[in-house]
């Protein structure tokens, strides 16, 4: 099964730790997958929502203010796709000075992941997974 990974940032051991997290928490049933990294011929937007359409979850990553992950997480949620939403701590507290300004004011209320570390982002993405999907 597959779980869609929306990123703002291609930074190689934060992916790791993501894929490493969905892999442990389905004892290998689940596979996080980025669009970038597939061969298409379509317009983005239109391959990304038919990953969406396909996934069994999405991950949602907030680091950054991409405004695409915010269209992404709403297309998945629309189509009633468990989101896992999360962002980097230290990111928030630098740019934006507080946890909650760094979404935007219509997801604040939903429960996002703010991680420390990458181990602490692979405990808490293994554990919501397999709340959340198992």
């Amino acid at each position: 099964m597959l779980i869609l990974l929306i990123i703002n940032l291609q930074v190689t051991s934060f992916i790791n730790t993501v894929q490493k997290a969905c892999q442990e928490a389905s004892n290998g049933k689940l596979e996080a997958k980025i669009v970038q990294d597939k061969e298409f011929n379509d317009g983005i937007s239109d391959k990304i929502k038919a990953e969406i359409r396909t996934s069994k979850a999405v991950i949602a990553d907030y680091t950054y203010e991409n405004q695409g992950v915010y269209f992404e997480a709403g297309y998945a949620d629309g189509l009633g796709i468990p989101l896992i939403r999360f962002c980097e701590e230290k990111w928030a507290l630098n740019k934006k000075g507080s946890i909650e300004n760094a979404v935007h004011f219509d997801e604040r209320h939903n429960n996002l992941i703010v991680w420390k570390s990458f181990p602490d982002l692979e405990e808490r993405l293994k554990n919501r997974i397999r709340n959340i999907l198992l």
